[in-house]
């Protein structure tokens, strides 16, 4: 989006953030049921293995993305 239109997307690092939380979370839910399996529910281990690998690299490909959109970086400074 142009330069006109940046100024109003003021939010979006914080959508970036609430996306990690997100995942974050999913990956605690899906450990804790790798852990503790639910004793009246049968849920299928190998669905619970494929979301948890979705899960951790869909937060890794976001946090590579907020870093490289959002995080200053620090320019090397020339020692005189």
């Amino acid at each position: 989006m142009g330069p006109s239109v940046q100024k109003y997307l003021w939010w979006k690092n914080y959508i970036t953030i609430i996306q990690l939380i997100q995942f974050v979370l999913t990956i605690i839910y899906q450990t804790q049921l790798i852990l503790f399996p639910p004793v009246y529910c049968k849920v299928s281990m190998f669905l619970i293995m494929i979301i948890m690998v979705i899960s951790v690299v869909f937060f890794f490909l976001f946090m590579d993305f907020y870093f490289k959109t959002y995080q200053k970086r620090r320019k090397p400074q020339l020692k005189h």
